[in-house]
């Protein structure tokens, strides 16, 4: 399919807000945030075939830069745990991320917990969610028509069930279950996204979502998809995620829209069509960071300066890295999958 520029644009600032938060954390930025994942699910479904050619290709183009970053990365870092002697069990969870790909092993808070994202900076839950989301649409397209409403009951009430135990599942199987429901809204209104335009009434029902927006986020909090945190409400905020997740993108859309003539759009559609590469790097970049400012002994540093310091080196680094694969990808071919 074309490229949709302001489709780039709307991944290069939710790219931006993921990473952003990342590395500042402010009053508000919950509301910034609720609905940043889901937007890359809806967006993903705008552009999703559901053919087998189409689900190979997308799945490649998610896991092959995953688990190449992810390796290096792990490998990278492991040297000053084995240097310093920072403990060889954090270190055996840093690996175990590689095929668990998860934030950690079980719900709820990091007391009595096993961390495996963190040892080391690399995200591992986010591409594989959207691998067996895809898998997951695949199957709903696959099997006969009569018989898709049964997949989607199916599918919520394996979601609750398994919401009742604690363990996070690998690769995302759990928030999966709902994560798909993502990527099928953005396949079944893709016109309308497509065709929405900026005019009188739709800045009116703009400003009536995001007020109704920020109510939900209010009453519900905001929900962290990589350790199946839904809300204040445990299962019974799942329907609020959902919503929140639509307006969010509705939302982001119409900003998207409005900026379309401004100086901004460009550089957010560059951003965008990096939002990969700077989802597997840019906390690898944070760390490195970190170390050279510990090196360089500067302290009492302004903590937004420095986020803004790690946000643009992420940017500037993972645009170097991109000409260089552009340039060399002819002649080495497995660059084209980084």
């Amino acid at each position: 399919m074309e490229r949709i520029e302001w489709i780039d644009a709307i991944k290069g600032i939710g790219i931006l807000l993921i990473m952003l938060s990342h590395c500042i954390n402010f009053e508000g930025l919950d509301y910034l945030t609720a609905g940043y994942i889901p937007l890359f699910f809806i967006i993903s479904g705008i552009t999703f075939s559901p053919n087998k050619n189409s689900l190979v290709k997308r799945l490649k183009r998610l896991l092959y830069p995953n688990y190449i970053y992810a390796f290096i990365i792990t490998i990278i870092f492991s040297i000053p745990h084995i240097i310093f002697k920072w403990g060889w069990t954090k270190m055996f969870y840093g690996w175990a991320n590689l095929l668990y790909s998860r934030n950690r092993v079980y719900e709820g808070s990091l007391h009595n917990n096993i961390i495996l994202e963190g040892v080391f900076p690399v995200i591992t839950w986010f591409l594989t969610a959207m691998s067996i989301s895809y898998i997951l649409l695949y199957g709903y397209f696959k099997i006969n028509i009569k018989w898709r409403n049964i997949y989607i009951l199916f599918s919520l009430i394996s979601l609750i069930l398994i919401c009742l135990q604690k363990r996070l599942l690998p690769w995302s199987m759990d928030t999966a279950l709902i994560l798909w429901f993502f990527i099928l809204f953005g396949y079944k209104f893709k016109s309308f996204f497509i065709n929405l335009s900026i005019n009188i009434p739709t800045l009116v029902l703009s400003c009536i979502l995001l007020m109704l927006y920020y109510i939900l986020v209010n009453i519900n909090g905001s929900p962290n998809y990589s350790i199946r945190y839904w809300g204040n409400f445990n299962i019974l905020s799942i329907p609020c995620c959902f919503i929140i997740g639509i307006l969010y993108t509705y939302i982001a859309t119409c900003v998207t829209l409005l900026i379309k003539k401004t100086f901004l759009f460009k550089p957010l559609a560059i951003v965008g069509q990096a939002s990969l590469t700077l989802m597997c790097l840019h906390l690898a970049i944070y760390r490195c960071c970190d170390f050279t400012i510990m090196i360089m002994q500067i302290a009492n540093i302004n903590l937004y300066v420095l986020g803004l310091i790690k946000m643009l080196s992420a940017i500037l680094i993972v645009f170097y890295f991109k000409t260089f694969i552009n340039k060399y990808n002819i002649k080495y071919p497995i660059l084209k999958w980084l």
